[in-house]
């Protein structure tokens, strides 16, 4: 005899609960990073991914270019998702595609795989 053996029903969203996550890797290499980027080597130091209740999210990343200037990158988007899939749509710039899964963002920024951890 079974007691209630039901299949569990995921629940599905088309948003990522809003939340705060940290730059680990870039291409695999924990940050700060050495990355090459448009055949130019540059630092990337640090970085975070926050999404905002509904589908906004924003970045901010602090690199160092050529040179040995700091930057710092503050960037908004609006995303959609379907499934661990997100699309953003960046202000003022193209689309970028990421992966989230549990406590992992993963971003392909440029050819570059962004890894976040919240």
């Amino acid at each position: 005899m079974m007691l209630g053996c039901k299949p569990a029903r995921l629940a599905t969203t088309d948003t990522v609960p809003p939340g705060v996550y940290t730059l680990v890797s870039v291409d695999g290499n924990p940050v700060p990073a050495q990355v090459k980027h448009d055949g130019h080597t540059i630092e990337v130091r640090s970085g975070t991914f926050t999404f905002d209740s509904g589908a906004s999210c924003r970045s901010h990343t602090v690199f160092v270019r050529a040179g040995g200037r700091e930057v710092v990158r503050d960037v908004e988007a609006t995303y959609t998702r379907s499934g661990n899939q997100l699309k953003m749509k960046w202000k003022g710039a193209g689309t970028t595609e990421g992966t989230i899964e549990g406590s992992i963002f993963t971003l392909n920024n440029e050819g570059m795989r962004f890894v976040y951890r919240q």
